[in-house]
């Protein structure tokens, strides 16, 4: 993958790949703040839940920010560290509702039919994260920089 160009042949194939996930993961986490904001404006719950889902919120939407312009910047050249901040501020997003999921969510017997889909969501998300990070942290794509038509060699 690390020889791959785009159609330009400017950007590595792991460039493309990581910003595209990076832009998925960052409008899908404002799309669950949404949610997030939702549960505190109706007060869905006890006292403590509603403070946390305004926390989440507010950490939500900086995840989300960082992944969006990360990508833009990482497509850009302009580096890619916005991109792995926003990836780990993802990672505590996506622990933090793994945390819920498995405490909160399967303890409620009312709750039992939306399980599958919470745990579908943090897995899907997880895994879209992990996947970013792992493309952002090769060789190819730390060497990429805007106005080079190759991937710059890793330092050692």
């Amino acid at each position: 993958m690390n020889a791959l160009p785009d159609n330009q042949g400017s950007r590595p194939k792991s460039v493309m790949l990581a910003a595209w996930l990076g832009a998925l993961a960052g409008s899908g986490t404002l799309f669950g703040a949404v949610y997030a904001v939702a549960a505190v404006f109706t007060s869905m719950g006890p006292p403590w839940f509603v403070a946390a889902a305004g926390v989440l919120a507010v950490v939500q939407v900086i995840a989300g920010v960082l992944l969006i312009v990360g990508a833009a910047r990482l497509v850009a050249g302009r580096g890619r560290g916005l991109l792995v901040g926003g990836l780990v501020v993802e990672l505590v997003v996506c622990a933090t509702h793994w945390l819920h999921t498995m405490t909160v969510v399967t303890s409620d017997p009312d709750d039992a039919g939306v399980v599958p889909y919470f745990v579908a969501v943090a897995v899907g998300f997880t895994v879209v994260t992990v996947g970013c990070l792992l493309l952002v942290l090769r060789p190819s794509t730390r060497g990429f920089r805007s106005g080079e038509g190759r991937p710059r060699p890793a330092l050692s």
